[in-house]
Formats: C-alpha cells, structure tokens, sequence
C-alpha cells in the first residue's frame, strides 16, 4: 500500500488488519496523520449512547433520541473538532469516505437552564437543541434516511466506478442524498432503476469527499468465512489506495506555479486573450445588471403602497406625495401622518393600511388632526384620508364598493374630508409621469373632492399585468 488508511468507528469485526488502522470517533487520533479516512458515522450514535446502553432506557425529545448531558458536551465538541480535521484534511488533498448514519438527528443538552416557581414548587428545566451528525461534513447535504436498499446503478467511466464494480461487495445504503447545488458534486452511484442518488464524490479544495453505502461492513458479510471476509476487506483497501493514487494523478485537476503564465502553447496566448474579453464584458454586464437592480427597485418601492401597513406605508406615502409636488410643512404640534401645502391649499393626512375596509374611526382620527392644526395655525386644511384597504388581498380582488362603507360618509363629507386609496393614489403618480402637464389640474380635483375621490378607480389602465 501506497498510502495511510484510517476507519473512524469502522466496523470490521474483531480481525485486525496490516493495511488499515482503526480508531473511535472521539479518540485522540488525529486525521491529518492519513491519507484516505473511512468514516463510519453509525458508529458515532453507539459511542455517545453507550451510558444509555445503546437505545435501552433512552429518552426521547420532539421524536428525537436524547444524548444523555455529559456526553451531549463530548458529542459537540467532537463534531466541531472532527469537522475542522476533514475540513484541514481536504485542504491537503487527502482523501475521505463517509459512510451515512441510519439515525442523522439526536438531541443534546445545552448546558441552559430556566427555573420557575419558588421553594417546593420551584421546577428546573433543562434547555436542548438538535444536532446532526452530518455537521462533521463541510458541505451541505441533505439525508433522506430510512431508505435501505441493496441494488445499485454505477455511474460507468469515473475513476471512482471500481471501487463499486468489484463483484465481491456486498452494498448496503440507508438513504438517498440530495443537493441544493450539484457544483463540484459528481454522483457515483443511484439505487438501481432510479434516478435518487446513493453515492456521490464532493471536491473540496485539493481533496475529495465521498459519501456513499457501505461496503464492508462485518454485518453485510457474515455468512462468510474469516479468510474470505478478510480479503474482501483487502480489495476493498486497495481500490482505495489506487484511487486515491488516481487522483492525485489526474491531469485535469492539476494547480500551476505562477510563473508558468509567461510561456504559451500554441493558440493559449490567443485563448487567454479572448477569455479576458468576456471576463471584461461580464463584468461590464454585471456593472449594468447592478444599475438596472437599482432602477427595479425604485419602482418596486411604490408596490408597497398595495401592501404596507404602519410606518412603512406612512413613508412610501410621504415620498410620493413629495414626487407629486406638495411641500412637507413643519409646525410644533404634528402628530398627523403629513402637513403638506400645495400651493395655498394647507393639507393634513391620515395614512392607514387595513385589513378589512375604512371604519369611523379612521375618519374621526383625520378630523382630530386637522382640529390640532386649526388650534395651532388658526387656519383650517384640507383632510385627506389615505388608505390601503384590504392590504392581505390582490387588488384584483378587492371589492371596490366595500373601501368605504355608507356609514362614515356623512361624518367625513360634513368636514370636508377627501376619501381616497393608496391604490388610487399610486394610478394618479402614474397619471402624473405619463402626462406630467396634467399633474396640477389632477391634483387640484383631488384637493376639491368632499367625499369618496372617484378617479383612477381602473387599476388595469395604469398598471400592467402578466
């Protein structure tokens, strides 16, 4: 053997084995030592429930088998350590199979504690969290476990295909593996027939990451003879051993000094010329893309007008009735959601958006406002109630009858009040930009109404729509 072999919690029986060194999951044996490292993450729920006598008397928490408080401590602490070494491990090139646990979730106690009650009713409880196994692992992966099955399909022409095409293994996986990604993930193997993935290779740094069935697992082979399962075992390691020679050998994944970049073969001046090119184009692209993303945004603001509630929906209001013209007005006492003028006309608002239609009170709210105004300026003004009624809803389903009731009209047409939605405000701004000559006269009638505003009522003529 050309290489260093180390099975963390591997289960090869009781024999031992010249070519292969095996050590627990939480020993001190340090990973960075080996080149290739089997894994056999099962291992790992034996070790840590061992006080428990291995799945006898174990609690459970949230459907979850519960690590007992002292070895809830050894089990974080040895991931976080094991995860840093694969990581260390991976930046050196090595080698490293993961074998998947049939159990990948446990819970374990976080040291926390809350108390309550006093004296004999005082009642301690302990605070946990979940833990996976598969943290050890610095890639994301997700585990669709209780999924056993012995027949495989081999993905053909890998250099990873002989590991699995030795006729002498007997498979056994527990789960099929899904990505969000498939970067730098190439799959090795599925169960047979299917397109679910049981065996892939991850490239990380320098290194590879192979999680996939187990294949020489004593359990899976104990009608065999002694001798016989031991030179399973030995082919196994072998193809190990060749393939990690294999990769470290492949000249597709190869890293060059820097100096080398000063000499060219044949055409590859030209090549890196015009790969410059699109790199410049692109970045050129992503420059534009960026600016147009801006631009989106600007007007996506104004959506919030059809959404918004409180004081997201008092600003998006206030920056557009700043668009439309009107002029902020400070006084000592402004409590109202906006003190506009417009040219002589003095404005307060009230901006409300609801779940349901206007109510009397938004009405009475707006009149207070403008009484607070009359009081401090000696001048009453113009009251505009803006709401965004039936926020939750699509607007194409919003009953336009409905967005003031019959009730509150005579109290708001007795003050003078303007009665409007933010939806109607917003197809008026559009009105503004498209006929920007026009935006006086617009407003002007707005100012004037007493009562429900009954312009812009039709959405679909000022906004479009896939």
């Amino acid at each position: 053997m050309k290489n260093r072999i180390l099975g963390l919690g591997l289960n090869l029986g009781e024999l031992d084995f010249r070519n292969i060194d095996v050590a627990e999951f939480d020993s001190g044996v340090a990973l960075i030592d080996y080149d290739i490292i089997i894994i056999d993450m099962n291992s790992i729920a034996r070790q840590y429930l061992l006080e428990l006598d291995y799945y006898e008397n174990i609690q459970e928490f949230q459907g979850l088998k519960q690590v007992s408080e002292n070895d809830s401590f050894r089990l974080v602490n040895d991931i976080k350590r094991r995860h840093k070494q694969i990581s260390e491990c991976l930046g050196y090139g090595k080698t490293i199979m993961v074998i998947p646990p049939d159990e990948n979730q446990y819970s374990v106690h976080t040291g926390k504690r809350e108390h309550s009650g006093t004296g004999r009713n005082r009642a301690t409880t302990r605070i946990v969290e979940s833990i996976k196994l598969t943290d050890i692992i610095p890639f994301k992966i997700k585990l669709d476990l209780k999924n056993f099955g012995e027949q495989i399909r081999i993905v053909k022409n890998t250099l990873f295909a002989p590991i699995f095409e030795k006729s002498v293994f007997s498979y056994s996986y527990n789960s099929f593996l899904e990505f969000e990604k498939l970067d730098n993930v190439l799959p090795l193997a599925y169960a047979l027939a299917t397109e679910k993935i049981v065996a892939v290779n991850i490239k990380i740094s320098k290194g590879n990451l192979m999680v996939g069935p187990s294949l020489v697992d004593s359990d899976n082979y104990e009608s065999l003879s002694t001798e016989k399962y031991r030179k399973v075992v030995n082919k196994f390691l072998n193809s190990l051993d060749d393939l990690h020679e294999n990769l470290k050998a492949n000249i597709n994944d190869f890293h060059l000094p820097k100096w080398t970049e000063k000499y060219g073969i044949l055409d590859e001046f030209k090549i890196r010329n015009v790969i410059n090119s699109i790199d410049n184009q692109i970045e050129e692209l992503q420059k534009a893309r960026l600016k147009k993303l801006d631009e989106l945004k600007e007007f996506e603001k104004y959506k919030l007008l059809l959404t918004a509630t409180g004081e997201q929906l008092e600003k998006i209001v206030f920056k557009l009735l700043l668009d439309l013209g009107f002029e902020p007005k400070e006084t000592e006492i402004n409590r109202a959601d906006g003190v506009f003028t417009f040219g002589n006309q003095d404005i307060v608002t009230e901006v409300k958006g609801v779940g349901k239609s206007a109510t009397e009170k938004h009405v009475a709210q707006l009149e207070k406002w403008n009484s607070e105004f009359l009081e401090t300026n000696g001048r009453e003004a113009k009251g505009l109630l803006i709401i965004n009624t039936f926020r939750e809803k699509d607007i194409s389903d919003r009953a336009i009858a409905d967005d003031f009731p019959n009730q509150i009209l005579p109290y708001a047409q007795k003050r003078d009040q303007c009665l409007l939605t933010t939806t109607q405000l917003l197809c008026l701004y559009i009105e503004s930009i498209k006929n920007p000559d026009n935006k006086n006269l617009l407003i002007t009638e707005l100012l004037n109404t007493v009562g429900v505003y009954d312009k812009f009522r039709d959405y679909e003529s000022y906004l479009e729509i896939l």
